[in-house]
């Protein structure tokens, strides 16, 4: 047929359904001076129209105001991250969503930097939720694909109020262009998710499908403050991983030792163990006594020790004094002779009112009949902190970790 009578098909003006020529919406095929269209291409530009027209129909959703309770459940989450951080992740965006807009999305880039894929999602709409998630599932998106694309890009804040369904309709993989009324957004807000160094470290985004009211200008200072948080959880978790890692490779390189041979000491492989430290985190290796056997360079500069006297430091005594928080000796037996040979010690416990006080990873070396041989340390680095904040560092002791609990009374020391 020709424009005329598809127009007439479509029920429009002849100069709409030109537009919708130019546009892409309608397929047609030049002859001559006109345009062929076929009765399939009519049909499919009809059928979305009557979709987009139902999807204007929606009432706006209600937002749900903040009780407090939300901040309150993120805190201890962020507190309590150790291996992973996706709970405070799972956390957000279920909240955003719910909230704030009808889907949120939290994206983080690849080690790479090409790829920025989807970490958490929801979407309040249980009908569309299993679409939004097969296309999420489906492929990895680059950095400069979806709604964040430009934030990921530029590493800035972006606000769309109207965006065109039609240009991210045509964004949508073919098989996925059935579910568009689903996956099309009308309005959204993205804004970047910074790392503790300053480093662009993802995206977190909300949108709001066609149809909805438009999300307002004040939704950019609500994602920005969950993005904090969320950075902030990544970096309690690279912290924590880091010691975690650390500690767990010497401790089955050396068992892996004694098992070879019981009758070593730790003395008789020290050099071994200087070759297996991680020298970006503080690390040490005791004897049963508690005398420091080895120590990698970052442990002697944050305690202040020496080479020349490495030998002679203890645990629980001069440069590595006792917590004033819980005995020593109680700590050391705990640990030798408790109910599990891994103890790992929140720097909080040590620094309370200070939630990012690095925490100490311990484990037992034992031989094949269950002696201890020797005990491994490894520090969680210290978060970073902005420069206005470094004076809080003035005057706090480094700490071991030896406190597992509060006592009833601080002893002073």
């Amino acid at each position: 047929m020709n424009l005329k009578s598809a127009a007439h098909r479509l029920g429009v003006h002849y100069q709409t359904a030109y537009r919708y020529v130019r546009s892409g919406d309608l397929v047609a095929v030049r002859v001559g001076s006109g345009y062929s269209i076929s009765e399939a291409a009519v049909e499919i530009l009809r059928s979305r129209l009557a979709a987009t027209e139902a999807s204007r129909l929606r009432q706006p959703r209600v937002e749900v105001a903040d009780d407090g309770e939300f901040e309150v459940e993120l805190d201890e989450l962020i507190e309590s991250a150790t291996l992973s951080a996706q709970p405070v992740f799972d956390l957000i965006v279920r909240w955003v969503a719910t909230n704030v807009g009808e889907v949120c999305v939290l994206r983080l880039l690849s080690d790479g930097g090409e790829h920025a894929p989807v970490v958490a999602w929801f979407d309040v709409d249980p009908a569309s939720r299993g679409v939004l998630g097969a296309y999420i599932t489906a492929a990895v998106p680059r950095v400069d694909q979806g709604l964040a694309g430009a934030t990921l890009a530029n590493g800035r804040s972006v606000v769309e109020h109207h965006a065109s369904p039609r240009e991210f309709e045509r964004l949508l993989p073919q098989q996925f262009r059935q579910y568009s009324e689903q996956l099309v957004f009308q309005s959204f807000v993205s804004v970047p998710i910074m790392s503790a160094s300053g480093r662009l470290a993802g995206a977190l985004t909300v949108a709001r499908r066609y149809g909805r009211r438009p999300l307002g200008d004040n939704v950019v200072a609500i994602l920005e403050r969950l993005a904090g948080k969320a950075s902030e959880a990544i970096a309690r978790v690279e912290r924590f991983s880091a010691a975690w890692v650390a500690r767990d490779t010497m401790h089955e390189s050396l068992e892996h030792l004694f098992a070879l041979d019981p009758s070593l000491t730790i003395d008789d492989v020290v050099e071994v163990v200087l070759d297996l430290f991680d020298d970006s985190i503080a690390e040490a290796v005791f004897d049963t006594s508690r005398r420091l056997v080895a120590a990698n360079a970052a442990c002697m500069e944050r305690f202040g020790l020496s080479e020349e006297s490495l030998s002679e430091v203890r645990l629980g005594s001069g440069r590595l004094p006792p917590c004033p928080l819980f005995g020593v000796e109680e700590f050391w037996n705990g640990l030798l002779y408790g109910n599990s040979d891994f103890v790992t010690v929140p720097g909080a416990v040590c620094a309370p009112g200070a939630p990012d006080a690095p925490g100490v990873h311990w484990v037992v070396v034992r031989r094949p009949d269950a002696s201890p041989a020797a005990v491994v340390a490894a520090c969680e680095p210290e978060a970073a902190l902005a420069t206005d904040s470094l004076e809080d560092l003035v005057g706090r002791p480094s700490c071991w970790g030896l406190c597992l609990g509060q006592a009833e009374e601080q002893v002073t020391v």
